[in-house]
């Protein structure tokens, strides 16, 4: 079987490109920023804890935003559930080698 690579074209392709490293550099910082609130003496316990709900809640956006980023990647790259199939190419060659079991076949 012969696997498609169809054409995206290079505008979209960087669009994309840029929004998920964007993506990813807001997931690592939203992380670095939970870390050093976690490390926080016990002080403004209460704040702490409000800030790192919002942290994580912003954190779960930004991993979603980065999943669908992905999925429109594989989307505008052809890809359905993981494999890019090139369907009139199988179309070609399952025609082909039925054309051969057929000529066997009369012999």
């Amino acid at each position: 079987m012969v696997l498609k690579t169809p054409a995206i074209d290079g505008v979209t392709r960087d669009m994309l490109a840029l929004a998920q490293e964007q993506v990813e550099q807001t997931i690592q910082a939203l992380g670095e920023a939970s870390r050093r609130l976690s490390e926080c003496p016990g002080g403004a316990a209460t704040d702490i804890r409000k800030d790192l709900r919002l942290l994580s809640g912003a954190l779960q956006i930004a991993v979603s935003e980065k999943k669908r980023i992905e999925n429109c990647i594989k989307e505008h790259e052809g890809i359905g559930n993981g494999y890019a199939i090139d369907l009139e190419a199988a179309r070609v060659e399952i025609r082909h080698r039925l054309a051969c079991l057929r000529a066997a076949g009369d012999g």
